[in-house]
């Protein structure tokens, strides 16, 4: 019963951790292709890997190009 007590613990801690990770995130968008490609960086503040994933590739919409978290 101890045993798994402490997985369980073990595991809220864990899910906990990675669920509830806010921090600053860069957000990279990608326009154009071959000779002609434009980078550019944006950072999305105090928020969480899903909240920062959404909002970066909504970006795709609007810049009509490829939108990605750089980790």
């Amino acid at each position: 019963m101890k045993n798994k007590s402490i997985l369980f613990a073990a595991a809220a801690v864990g899910l906990f951790a990675f669920s509830s990770c806010v921090k600053d995130w860069n957000c990279q968008c990608t326009i154009g292709s071959g000779e002609l490609t434009v980078v550019t960086n944006e950072t999305i503040k105090n928020t969480s890997l899903k909240k920062a994933n959404e909002e970066c590739e909504n970006k795709d919409a609007v810049s009509f190009g490829t939108c990605k978290i750089k980790v």
